[in-house]
């Protein structure tokens, strides 16, 4: 009984900690059946397939995040 409340506990845990998916505005492509739509600026899509040839970065054809953008600035 005590194993099955820490399992529940933990999953309790682990559910409230669960953020949302968010999807990136670039996908890195390595075959067609190899992807990850994870990256949110080109240049981290960029970072990541360098130094594989066949790899390459392209707008998340699905939507997704945008970039972030810069914060104005605040005038005093």
């Amino acid at each position: 009984m005590r194993t099955m409340m820490a399992f529940a506990g933990v999953l309790c845990v682990l559910a409230v900690g669960a953020g949302n998916a968010e999807a990136g505005a670039w996908c890195a492509y390595s075959d067609p059946y190899t992807y990850n739509c994870g990256f949110r600026t080109l240049e981290q899509c960029r970072a990541t397939t360098f130094g594989d040839s066949r790899a390459y970065c392209a707008p998340n054809p699905y939507g997704g995040n945008e970039e972030p953008r810069p914060r104005p600035r605040r005038r005093y």
